[in-house]
């Protein structure tokens, strides 16, 4: 593992810009928000002098927000929290409660805060090598700020260092120097040096050692404004580019400058790398005794920080569970757009149509023999769009109706997910399910697609030869997740070892089974059972059964009267319906020579038997 310098100082000042409230109380008054305030700003000028006096004014402030509840309050509280452990090195802990503040202030969208709580978790994520992710979470930092924000450079410049460790140096520039150019306007803002700091250690890390020398020297010349961390960078930058020239009286000279500077503020990064640099000054030198002590001190500080950058599976698995979420979101999102683009789209036609129907109305009026004739084309072209849109209508009925059920049990599985409501065991099983409803679902929508197309150019029926044996097993596909959801157990009893083709539009065919398959799951109980088998003799009979309530006399009857749709009732488990699907049963059996019967089983349930003229 690499450990990457994080300017402490630099962190929470960044992190507590401006103050709490416009004007700080100076004494704990009777209204216990005002108290909460007072500790929270005792907490923030005393968080780089004393951590644990930091951490027992936060307990405090905690105890006075436990009286008087207060959402954005509490958020602040967990940043304040999240702050003190990643300076205390409890990167743990540190990231429970940015997370917790990512989520208080992204259900009250306060943006600078959400931007904050990104940013904190952008770092723990920077301090464990994660670089990639790191940069996702600054970057909605950014993204969640004004146009304009002071703080963007600070974010841009985190951006820069993850971008360094993985080795990408010329993106790298591109952030630092966007961060230079926004900070560089302030000589005494501590973060313009760190930013020269990371773009002398850019030009370093490029071979260039002349520009990297005299951008570290331009840095300590203004010793003024830096502290002891931005001194002790500088200084071991300016040790690396003399070891790398062969220097070796130089490089000590500054690694050992730069070593003090780290001890002082007890860096453990930076006293970790000046003793490296020292170890391998003094190698080059011959001086084994003092290349042996400062090998063993970096050994030192290299265990130390690796036991400080640990984080626990619990909050590393909930922090990937949250990427995860968000790429759904942000895929949701995605779909949502497109489906407005087509929205739009649709309107546009209308309005164009729209504009046409008025242009032909104008012409209408321009003479009796104009308009006779025209009125005569217009009625034409309405029966002609009455068709169409009827044609649309029942095109999109049937789409909608078909693909209902299976998206709906998808969706409720991602809901399920979002929840963790599943093992990681039970994730992935969960996961192949919707893969393979997935799978047949497009091949439903496949096949409806190219009904729906053969509809639209109005294609003559097109009867042939059809296994219905794989049709029915393509169907049952769309309806697993459905029926196992319901406990629904779906027995397919195919003939063995003998295919069915029976003739009939493979179109017509797919419509029919749909409807049959997914009534007879919709109406089927929990923990009950759908049968579906079949009969040879004269015709090719397909019959489904399901247990549940047997169908009343007076349904029947209105399923046997072809003119009219039928009211659609709730599923067992409160499915709604059109009550379109048997109506469009009804309408398809005729032009495939095919039958339907339906069967009331007195306390058992339902059975509607299909049959189709044998294929030759």
């Amino acid at each position: 593992m690499k450990f990457i310098s994080t300017p402490l100082l630099f962190f929470f000042l960044f992190l507590f810009t401006g103050s709490i409230y416009a004007s700080p109380p100076t004494t704990i008054n009777d209204h216990k928000t005002d108290s909460t305030y007072y500790y929270l700003e005792l907490a923030k000028f005393n968080v780089i002098q004393d951590i644990e006096l930091t951490l027992s004014y936060l307990n405090r402030a905690e105890k006075f927000l436990i009286e008087n509840p207060d959402t954005k309050l509490e958020g602040i509280l967990d940043l304040h929290y999240g702050v003190a452990y990643y300076i205390k090195g409890n990167y743990d802990k540190s990231l429970a409660y940015f997370i917790n503040a990512e989520n208080i202030f992204t259900k009250t969208e306060d943006k600078i805060y959400l931007s904050k709580a990104y940013n904190g978790i952008g770092l723990i994520q920077q301090a464990i090598d994660r670089h990639e992710e790191a940069i996702i979470y600054f970057q909605k930092a950014i993204d969640s700020l004004p146009l304009h924000s002071s703080l963007i450079g600070n974010y841009d410049l985190n951006i820069g260092i993850s971008l360094i460790e993985l080795g990408k140096y010329d993106e790298a520039k591109t952030y630092v120097d966007n961060a230079y150019e926004l900070k560089n306007k302030d000589q005494h803002d501590e973060t313009l040096y760190q930013i020269l700091n990371r773009k002398a250690e850019l030009l370093y890390l490029k071979g260039n050692y002349k520009e990297s020398k005299l951008t570290y020297e331009n840095i300590l010349s203004n010793s003024e404004f830096l502290s002891n961390w931005e001194k002790s960078f500088a200084n071991a930058g300016l040790a690396e580019v003399y070891l790398s020239l062969n220097e070796l009286e130089l490089a000590e000279y500054y690694a050992l400058k730069s070593f003090n500077y780290a001890k002082a503020i007890n860096s453990f990064w930076d006293i970790n790398r000046n003793a490296g640099i020292l170890s391998k000054v003094y190698s080059k030198l011959g001086k084994e005794q003092e290349q042996k002590y400062y090998k063993n001190i970096k050994k030192q500080y290299e265990d130390s920080l690796y036991n400080r950058t640990k984080i626990s599976d619990v909050n590393l698995l909930q922090l990937k569970q949250k990427e995860k979420e968000n790429l759904i979101l942000t895929r949701q999102k995605e779909k949502s757009e497109n489906k407005l683009f087509i929205i739009y789209i649709l309107l546009i036609l209308l309005l164009i149509k729209t504009i046409l129907a008025l242009f032909f109305l104008v012409k209408l009026r321009k003479s009796d023999k104009e308009k006779t004739t025209l009125n005569k084309q217009l009625l034409e072209s309405n029966e002609q769009l009455i068709a169409i849109n009827n044609g649309n209508h029942k095109m999109f009925s049937i789409l909608s109706h078909d693909l209902r059920s299976p998206v709906s049990s998808m969706l409720q599985l991602v809901e399920l997910l979002k929840e963790n409501a599943f093992s990681e065991k039970e994730q992935q099983e969960v996961l192949g399910e919707m893969h393979l409803q997935l799978t047949s679902t497009s091949l439903m929508l496949q096949n409806l697609l190219k009904w729906a197309g053969e509809q639209m150019e109005n294609t003559k029926l097109n009867l042939k030869e059809v296994n219905l044996v794989e049709k029915v097993k393509e169907v049952m596909g769309v309806y697993y997740v459905i029926a196992k959801n319901k406990k629904i157990k779906v027995k397919h009893e195919p003939p063995l070892g003998d295919d069915l083709w029976v003739i009939a539009d493979e179109a017509h065919l797919n419509v029919i089974l749909h409807n049959i398959i997914s009534n007879a799951i919709k109406y089927t109980p929990e923990n009950k059972t759908v049968r579906l088998h079949y009969s040879k003799e004269n015709e090719i009979c397909f019959y489904v059964f399901n247990e549940g309530q047997p169908i009343s006399e007076k349904k029947i009857k209105e399923i046997e009267d072809k003119s009219i749709r039928l009211e659609s009732e709730k599923g067992t488990s409160n499915e709604y319906g059109t009550g379109l699907g048997l109506l469009l049963v009804k309408q398809y059996l005729k032009p495939n020579n095919a039958t339907l019967s339906i069967q009331p089983i007195q306390d058992k349930g339902t059975q509607f038997k299909l049959c189709f003229k044998k294929a030759n």
